[in-house]
């Protein structure tokens, strides 16, 4: 169980992620993902109050090129839509996951991950996404002690169920 603590003005937006590659195998990936949030004072559910989505996000794409090093997605920012350096990205088309080391331009802003060397290359159509699940607490969000509780399943069909403490403060 991971604990923070955030001091936010009344209607700012925070995301959590958990990142999974050290639970998942070589070309595991996350199929379904479900949220819930617990107000702590009371055991209420506070889903619909403090989170954006009840299903998370997990930043994925389509490639529309790559190589051994790269993924590219000239339709996409790949940190806009939550990829970071130091995310294992998977490539479920052909099965390898990869360390992100540089987020970096080739066509557009942020249009291109710098992955650890694959033996295949990336190409077009090849669907990938990162091992890590989002949850976006919502703007307005009043609790001030909750906790959000991520179940995720993979395509091998396991699943795994972490929680995050979170203490809201005002600013």
């Amino acid at each position: 169980m991971l604990v923070d603590e955030i001091i936010k003005e009344p209607y700012d937006e925070f995301g959590y992620a958990i990142r999974y590659q050290k639970s998942l195998a070589q070309g595991d990936y996350i199929t379904a993902n479900t949220l819930s949030a617990v107000k702590l004072s009371d055991s209420s559910d506070v889903t619909a109050t403090c989170l954006a989505s009840s299903t998370g996000t997990v930043p994925s794409g389509t490639a529309t090129g790559g190589s051994t090093t790269t993924i590219v997605n000239t339709a996409i920012d790949h940190a806009a839509v939550g990829f970071e350096v130091g995310d294992y990205v998977t490539n479920q088309t052909l099965g390898f996951t990869a360390l992100i080391v540089q987020i970096k331009k080739t066509t557009n802003k942020n249009d291109t991950l710098v992955i650890k060397e694959q033996p295949v290359a990336t190409v077009s159509t090849n669907t990938y996404s990162a091992l890590k699940c989002i949850a976006s607490l919502k703007a307005g969000t009043d609790a001030t002690r909750f906790k959000v509780i991520y179940r995720v399943t993979t395509n091998l069909t396991r699943k795994f169920e972490d929680e995050i403490i979170v203490n809201v403060k005002d600013f």
